[in-house]
């Protein structure tokens, strides 16, 4: 049976970090929590949003800390919600100096395929599991539409809108396109990105916009689009099998149609918060020791793809061998 009582770190207290820890205010067990974020600001809004969340009645409780090496003892869980240039870092620290059994990423994981390589090796060394949080793997919706088209029927998927940020989420789009079909090797085409490099809403970090394109082996595709001329929400479409699903997450609504544009269906579609998703999939890992998130090793074949397309991408606008892609 497993462990009761939990020990549980949370490494960066940020916009998302903070959501996780709400989350993890809802897990059925008794729990430590420890955070860590060395900015204060961000320490004080998770502080602040965990207290606006019910009291844990199986007991809790939390602390916050700026530096790692305040940290002591081992861990049942670790989430790293920090930006991608110094996860690696965070990581070697982290198993340098403490014990953990599972481990939850977040991606855009690593920036350069040598990081996975090495973090990889590390973690199977130290008989760690570990996964990327690609959310949309446990959003029942998706997981109840694998299990109708999965092998049977190639895919298309494409997504269409503007301002979304095709280096930052592509990954989603990817690992959805992989959970559905079952392919997880893809061969991109980078030719329609546009032909220059956009301010990251992050500090210090960079976006695509374009069109990128990716063909799996059995001949699923997935068309990616920003334009950022336009205003247009992002719009998801999902096409299998002689049907055709447009999914607006924003508005929380699927249309289902038929090959010949004859509308099936419309239903209401909800893709929950991490707030939300955090207690089942954390309470999942730590009961059962598994995941419906994506393992840390299929998730390497799916960004080692997705970054040499990149940093082919990043070379030719830069016009110098690029090794290292500056996404979050």
């Amino acid at each position: 049976m497993a462990n009761s009582f939990s020990r549980i770190l949370l490494i960066g207290a940020g916009q998302l970090g903070s959501r996780y820890l709400q989350g993890l205010s809802s897990i059925g067990r008794a729990s430590e929590i420890l955070v860590v974020d060395p900015n204060l600001d961000a320490l004080s809004l998770a502080k602040q949003r965990f207290e606006e969340m019910p009291a844990n009645s199986h007991g809790q409780s939390v602390m916050y800390h700026q530096d790692m090496t305040e940290l002591d003892g081992d861990f049942d869980l670790a989430i790293i919600a920090t930006n991608a240039d110094v996860r690696k870092k965070i990581v070697d620290s982290l198993l340098t100096n403490n014990d953990i059994k599972y481990l939850i990423l977040e991606k855009v994981v690593f920036q350069s395929i040598d990081d996975f390589e090495t973090t990889i090796q590390l973690l199977k060394g130290r008989k760690i599991r570990s996964w990327v949080n690609c959310p949309r793997r446990a959003v029942p919706f998706f997981r109840t539409l694998r299990k109708d088209i999965l092998r049977q029927h190639t895919i298309s998927m494409n997504l269409r809108g503007s301002n979304w940020g095709i280096g930052s989420n592509t990954i989603h789009m990817l690992d959805l396109l992989a959970f559905l079909s079952g392919q997880v090797e893809f061969l991109f085409d980078i030719t329609q990105l546009d032909n220059r490099l956009y301010d990251s809403k992050k500090p210090g970090f960079i976006e695509l916009a374009g069109r990128l394109t990716a063909v799996s082996s059995r001949g699923d595709t997935l068309d990616l689009y920003d334009d950022r001329k336009s205003n247009d929400p992002p719009t998801l479409i999902i096409e299998c099998g002689g049907r055709r699903l447009d999914i607006d997450e924003q508005r929380g609504i699927v249309i289902t149609s038929s090959r010949d544009a004859s509308v099936l269906n419309e239903r209401k579609f909800t893709l929950p918060m991490q707030s939300e998703m955090t207690p089942s999939v954390v309470s999942q890992i730590l009961t059962k020791g598994s995941s419906c998130l994506t393992p840390l090793e299929e998730s390497f074949i799916l960004h080692r793809s997705m970054l040499r397309a990149f940093n082919r991408h990043l070379s030719n606008v830069l016009q110098k061998p690029v090794e290292v892609c500056s996404i979050t």
